[in-house]
């Protein structure tokens, strides 16, 4: 966006004060993720979608196995939700390595 203001006048736009408050945009997207978790979450839950928190490593189509607990879950249908930086584990089935 800053980019875009920034070559305001090509569009049309003049500015004569134009300033930028980083520490307001990033308390808003804070916001706007945090609102979007709880709702996510709430419709996870009443959807009947079980959720295990931990570090997930997926060991074959159907099974993904959740540390530090250790625990081998089997379905069908996993959802790895890696946040914002996932890292992709070399020796996973996905890649066809390991």
């Amino acid at each position: 966006m800053i980019h875009l203001l920034s070559r305001a006048k090509a569009f049309g736009f003049k500015f004569d004060n134009l300033a930028v408050d980083y520490g307001e945009a990033h308390k808003r997207s804070r916001n706007v993720v945090s609102r979007q978790t709880k709702r996510i979450s709430i419709l996870m839950k009443n959807h009947g979608i079980a959720v295990h928190e931990g570090v997930g490593r997926l060991t074959s189509a159907l099974d993904v196995v959740i540390e530090p607990s250790g625990e081998t879950l089997k379905a069908k249908h996993i959802i790895l939700a890696t946040g914002a930086r996932p890292r992709p584990c070399p020796e996973s089935p996905l890649t066809g390595r390991g």
